[in-house]
């Protein structure tokens, strides 16, 4: 079993995204998606989930629609806002034009391990990067004793 497996995505990585639009997956990483990925739009980021990972969104939200919680074009947008992907044998993914486009993802770009999936955000908007969320993380993890 992998670590990905037992421990989640983790980690931060500043990368680049090439003049194509690909971007190289962490070689840590790799084996996870070796049967592909799915990229999908969030917030403030595109998340790049592997495909069990998917699955478990995928049942999130039939289950909201057939709830009657979630309405036909709301549903339709988060697969519509979603793709998958394959790694070439360099170990690249493409991001679709539109997701780079609406993020503003060209050049350099942080990614993030976040448990379940892998976040990508541009370096300046990545939570990261911005000291009051390091410092209430740090303070957050000392008043847990970890």
């Amino acid at each position: 079993m992998s670590a990905v497996a037992t421990m989640g995505f983790m980690g931060r990585f500043d990368l680049s995204i090439d003049a194509k639009g690909r971007l190289f997956l962490p070689a840590v990483f790799r084996g996870a998606f070796a049967d592909g990925g799915v990229l999908a739009a969030r917030k403030d980021k595109v998340v790049l989930y592997t495909p069990d990972s998917y699955q478990i969104v995928l049942h999130k939200v039939r289950a909201l629609r057939d709830a009657g919680q979630l309405d036909r074009d709301l549903f339709d947008a988060v697969f519509a806002n979603s793709s998958p992907v394959q790694a070439d044998a360099q170990g690249r993914i493409s991001i679709p034009r539109p997701m780079r486009e609406e993020y503003r993802l060209e050049g350099p770009v942080t990614m993030l391990g976040t448990d379940e999936c892998l976040s990508i955000y541009r370096i300046e908007d990545a939570p990261i990067t911005k000291p009051a969320v390091k410092v209430a993380a740090y303070e957050t993890l000392n008043a847990l004793g970890l």
